[in-house]
């Protein structure tokens, strides 16, 4: 039997915010791009465990050993510890008004901390950051690898053309690809996607760039005029930002907020006025427990690719991950009695119709 490693090459295709324990040092490292492979392998085959019967697994269930081992014989990366202001070149004001400044507000330099984080870039001369994985079956699983290896293929390619690593990747930063790859059209990628199931929806939007970087820029365009909408922006607000961006202005007593349907947390800081939290209410499968959740990661993800030789924003809906649209979400305000709103799936339900149809 052939027991040589799997290699899969990859580029990364936009800066990647990626560190282990130190915030400052940038690495790519086994652990994220398992954790990557486990994430695929769950959405693509939602409840059959997979990702425990692959990779293993330690807890209630009991303990289950990896069926295969991962390694990372190299890679090629350019490493920078910056904060907003470093990555745009501008300060204060002129780095909050880039684009890229709503896609990177965590990395504000702030009166407490300059917020600097380890991040990716492409080598002098070169158009993109690589790495290469290796994939070996182990052993004591060569013989349950024909049963598995399939799954485990799809998850491979999954991340391959909508998978990104590292802080901030749900908004693109990390985009991965495969090395060299440069689909034609739109359509030649749609069929590279057909093995998707219906759970997982492709949408591209029809801004094109010269770089992956430019490409960020215009999604972060893109979503901010979306999400937008306040009683002190000067215009007319938008449906979907009015009671989000607002909430704390709003006496009405029968609420609905849209933007948590996009992820949590969300915690919002007026100037001079009320700090507020938002969760939503969660129960415990195993114990029946109910608490007040204030994480839960967005079923909406933005992904760069390239095609045409150009790069292309795709927006990859996990409609898995979406929240019940009778959640019921509670507002904190620091002083004040709780408030509990009702979650939209409006504002998704939008995004997932925008631009052209991948999958």
């Amino acid at each position: 039997m052939n027991l040589r490693p799997q290699t899969i090459q990859l580029e990364i295709l936009t800066p990647a915010w990626a560190t282990g324990a130190n915030q400052q040092q940038a690495e790519l490292r086994v652990p994220t791009f398992r954790g990557q492979l486990r994430f695929w392998l769950r959405m693509l085959f939602p409840g059959q465990r997979l990702d425990e019967e692959i990779f293993g697994q330690t807890d209630a269930f009991g303990a289950r050993a990896s069926c295969v081992a991962l390694s990372l014989p190299s890679w090629r990366a350019r490493l920078a510890v910056q904060n907003l202001e470093d990555y745009t070149g501008k300060k204060g004001d002129d780095a909050l008004s880039e684009p890229e400044a709503y896609f990177l507000w965590p990395l504000r330099p702030t009166k407490d901390s300059q917020q600097k984080r380890g991040v990716l870039y492409q080598p002098s001369k070169e158009s993109s950051a690589s790495f290469v994985l290796e994939l070996s079956w182990l052993p004591p699983a060569l013989s349950r690898r024909m049963a598995l290896n399939a799954f485990l293929l799809q998850a491979i390619k999954a991340f391959s053309l909508l998978g990104a690593f590292g802080s901030r990747s749900t908004r693109g930063y990390g985009s991965v690809w495969p090395l060299g790859q440069d689909f034609a059209t739109a359509a030649t990628f749609a069929r590279e996607l057909q093995f998707l199931p219906d759970s997982i929806s492709v949408r591209l939007l029809p801004a094109a760039a010269g770089s992956g970087r430019q490409a960020l820029a215009e999604a972060a365009r893109w979503f901010r005029r979306t999400r937008l909408g306040t009683s002190r922006f000067t215009g007319t607000p938008l449906k979907w930002g009015q009671n989000d961006h607002d909430v704390a202005l709003n006496p009405q007593p029968d609420l609905i907020l849209y933007r948590p349907a996009l992820g949590l947390p969300l915690a919002q800081n007026y100037r001079n006025g009320p700090k507020l939290q938002t969760k939503y209410r969660w129960c415990d499968s195993d114990s029946g427990r109910e608490t007040w959740n204030d994480r839960y990661p967005s079923p909406v993800r933005f992904k760069i690719v390239r095609i045409a030789k150009e790069y292309r924003v795709v927006l990859v809906l996990l409609r898995d991950q979406l929240l019940p649209e009778a959640t019921r979400l509670r507002i904190e305000e620091r002083g004040r009695s709780a408030r509990e709103v009702r979650l939209s799936h409006e504002l998704f339900n939008e995004i997932a119709n925008v631009g052209e149809a991948i999958h």
